[in-house]
């Protein structure tokens, strides 16, 4: 049981890191979390400091970052099953695996992404996601019904259907 001195030096250090972040300064924000996180990795704020962190690491871009923040995002899905920020760090982290050619991973998290969303566009994103890593995994037969439930879906785009159709076709010739 952490003492109560340490509990207030928890909660003043994140705080002092989420006031950084929300005024929109990543690179302090990345700086004090990152701080927070060495002297608190199991901290009471753990789960928010990695993903406001990998927030801010998405946001930076670069190769190095874009690794941190999915293991950022990677922390808070292995923390309490249901937490404010699973939704968006599952997104997050498909789209990431995907960008990195990781499909067979990225699959997996568009899987699941599908069965935890609260937003419908985070549906029909995992449900695209799904499209496209069948297709490149030459998983025809899922691509095509991946393709299938996209066209189905409220509200896709016009390209999007117009793609759906193109990997039925292209699914369907290689099967």
């Amino acid at each position: 049981v952490p003492s109560r001195r340490s509990s207030d030096r928890d909660s003043t250090i994140y705080e002092a890191a989420e006031t950084v972040y929300l005024r929109g300064d990543c690179e302090s924000a990345v700086r004090d979390f990152s701080e927070y996180l060495k002297k608190f990795s199991e901290g009471q704020f753990a789960i928010n400091a990695n993903f406001y962190r990998a927030e801010c690491l998405s946001k930076i871009g670069d190769s190095a970052s874009v690794t941190q923040s999915l293991q950022g995002y990677q922390y808070v899905l292995k923390g309490a099953a249901d937490n404010p920020f699973t939704e968006k760090s599952m997104a997050r982290s498909a789209a990431i695996m995907y960008e990195r050619q990781d499909y067979e991973n990225a699959l997996e998290a568009y899987l699941m992404l599908e069965k935890i969303a609260e937003y419908k566009s985070n549906i029909i994103d995992a449900r695209i996601g799904q499209m496209h890593c069948n297709f490149l995994l030459k998983d025809y037969q899922s691509a095509i019904d991946a393709a299938e439930t996209v066209m189905s879906s409220e509200k896709i785009a016009g390209d999007v259907i117009t793609e759906a159709h193109f990997i039925i076709a292209k699914s369907s010739l290689e099967t």
